[in-house]
């Protein structure tokens, strides 16, 4: 029978991202790309030694860091994907959301980290994509371990039974 599929690119791309990212933590792969002004990231003392915790995850992930003294970083490299993003706000939102988390024995690190980054950075609702965007988008969503639902439980998408419209 027929069905029409409706795909919500948000979550999709939330999903893809989420997978790429435990990926490239798993094996250690992530794509950086090299920062022509790096940036400076001040932190009171427990952020900083929290981001210092997670130093190894966010470099599998493509951040280049380098501490400078006990509160300040330089981000001298941001993952591929984050490109066009600003890279200091993405750090505080990672740290803020590994605090929100970190109370929540349920995520590990590595689920929190790629979860938060693919966040902020799938592609937002109202975002138009060409017709081979999308279809680039749904290939890499059935590639997925879990095409159904984004990592953060919500259904990506719906097949709508259209055989009845075609009698």
């Amino acid at each position: 029978s027929l069905g029409l599929l409706v795909v919500d690119q948000n979550l999709a791309h939330f999903r893809v991202l989420f997978e790429k990212y435990l990926k490239e933590m798993e094996n250690n792969n992530g794509i950086s790309q090299q920062e022509l002004f790096p940036q400076a990231l001040t932190l009171n003392v427990n952020d900083a030694s929290l981001l210092k915790e997670m130093l190894p995850e966010l470099e599998n992930l493509g951040f280049v860091l380098e501490q400078v003294n006990p509160t300040t970083f330089m981000i001298n490299g941001t993952p591929a994907d984050a490109e066009g993003s600003d890279a200091v706000a993405l750090l505080e939102k990672v740290l803020d959301n590994y605090k929100i988390s970190r109370t929540d024995l349920q995520l590990d690190r590595k689920l929190n980290l790629a979860k938060t980054m693919a966040s902020q950075l799938c592609i937002k609702a109202q975002t138009k994509l060409s017709e081979l965007e999308m279809q680039n988008l749904v290939d890499q969503l059935f590639a997925c371990s879990v095409a159904e639902v984004a990592p953060n439980g919500k259904k990506i998408y719906v097949v709508m039974n259209t055989a009845a419209y075609f009698k």
